[in-house]
């Protein structure tokens, strides 16, 4: 019997392939919203040691007019980039989420094409079985098969 080919072979190949890209990107994306958290995380404790340094010289009577207006651009600037951040990790989460299901879609793809290979692989050991048996059924026939003896007749 001729061993077993699948015809979708290519196309499992290229899911597969899809499949990996997929789980790479889901990846990036991950390590981008990763990232974006770290420099959110960074800005605001930024802000938060600005505003202890301010109350401390606030506290030791080291503050001036000039002083203060530059604290208060400093943050207003801060509070600027803080919400590019949170926007820019808003941004990355909704990627990420996109990659997600773009890699859930390629797995269930795969899947699909797998479990049709594996029912074709079934019917194939299924049908090679069969035919084993064929084989050797005939074979066994043709032992056990009743030959007629010389100088027996046959009685009927």
């Amino acid at each position: 019997m001729k061993r077993f080919e699948f015809r979708l072979e290519r196309v499992l190949r290229v899911r597969r392939v899809l499949d990996q890209q997929a789980r790479q990107a889901l990846a990036a994306a991950i390590a981008d919203r990763v990232s974006a958290e770290a420099a959110l995380a960074d800005l605001r404790r930024t802000v938060r040691d600005r505003i202890r340094d301010m109350d401390a010289l606030q506290s030791a009577g080291e503050v001036d007019v000039r002083r203060i207006l530059r604290h208060e651009a400093d943050l207003a600037l801060l509070g600027r980039s803080i919400e590019r951040a949170e926007e820019t990790l808003e941004e990355a989460e909704v990627f990420e989420a996109e990659c997600a299901d773009a890699l859930a879609e390629a797995r269930r793809e795969v899947e699909v094409v797998e479990k049709l290979r594996e029912k074709q692989l079934l019917a194939y050991r299924v049908e090679q079985q069969r035919e084993e048996m064929a084989e050797r059924d005939e074979h066994v026939a043709r032992l056990f098969a009743v030959r007629p003896v010389d100088g027996l007749e046959d009685e009927r």
